[in-house]
């Protein structure tokens, strides 16, 4: 499969013609443990949103939060002891969970976290769904601008942390534009992928990314990659993309992908250290 990195003058002219999520290409976060690809995809959507905890090692702590505790560990496949682990004493669940998000994240952990924060949140399956599906939830995340003389939100900032693939490449004050500018009801989509199927032949396994951008001539999307240490982002194929995330984990479950709504948006951890540190305590 052709994948385009970021890092190209090519991919640059698309990021000017495409329908491009400026707050969230703007927000990456870096994994900062070899099994947080999940939850740096989820904090780079809730920083780019201005909604929920944004610090990967304290991904936990959204649950404690709220007022009452979801099922989380029937989603790891456990059965019977799952359900029982989902009974114990809020204080216990935590500290287990604090210690399983280093060895991954199943994608309806992920849909429960971004639930206890507000936002509309389901796990798609992809073996429920088919490629027009998938095509429909890219377009309700990237749809066309309000009118279609409307230039391109494609200034300076924007295109720099698009090619440079973090916040660090815009300034300052155009990062906390980013986050703190309201994302009311926006819709994001967090993919579950094969990289062997996108032709990412190298750590090869699964992978989760956010979607940053689709450009609607050549039928393309932007993966947004948090592990940039081992790949940048990339602009490929919707349908080759499709492909990867419609394919099955080594237990025979499937793979797919988070249909997301932000809630509205408030002052999130991110910003407030962007803003000079007004205290971390952010949004629930």
């Amino acid at each position: 499969p052709s994948l385009e990195s970021v890092e190209s003058d090519m991919a640059l002219k698309w990021a000017a013609q495409a329908r491009m999520d400026v707050r969230l290409v703007a927000a990456i976060q870096r994994q900062e443990h070899p099994a947080f690809c999940g939850i740096a995809a989820a904090t780079t959507v809730t920083s780019a949103a201005g909604v929920g905890l944004t610090d990967q090692r304290r991904f936990a702590d959204a649950f404690r939060r709220a007022a009452r505790w979801p099922p989380v560990f029937a989603h790891y496949g456990w059965d019977q002891l799952g359900d029982a682990l989902d009974r114990l004493p809020a204080a216990l669940k935590h500290r287990l969970l604090l210690h399983l998000q280093y060895d991954g994240v199943p994608m309806n952990v992920l849909a429960e976290w971004f639930r206890v924060q507000g936002y509309a949140a389901e796990a798609v399956s992809a073996g429920d769904v088919d490629l027009d599906v998938f095509r429909e939830d890219i377009l309700r995340a990237f749809p066309p601008p309000p009118s279609a003389t409307a230039p391109a939100d494609t200034d300076a900032p924007a295109v720099a942390a698009v090619a440079g693939g973090a916040a660090a490449e815009a300034s300052a004050d155009a990062c906390a534009d980013v986050l703190l500018a309201s994302s009311t009801g926006k819709p994001y989509v967090v993919v579950n992928y094969s990289r062997r199927e996108v032709g990412q032949m190298m750590f090869s396994g699964g992978h989760y990314a956010p979607i940053g951008g689709f450009h609607p001539g050549l039928d393309k999307v932007l993966v947004v990659d948090v592990n940039s240490r081992r790949y940048p982002s990339v602009w490929v194929d919707l349908l080759v993309l499709w492909g990867a995330v419609h394919t099955r984990v080594g237990n025979g479950a499937w793979r797919g992908y988070l249909r997301l709504r932000a809630p509205a948006a408030v002052r999130s951890e991110s910003a407030e250290r962007i803003l000079g540190g007004e205290g971390a305590g952010g949004a629930a």
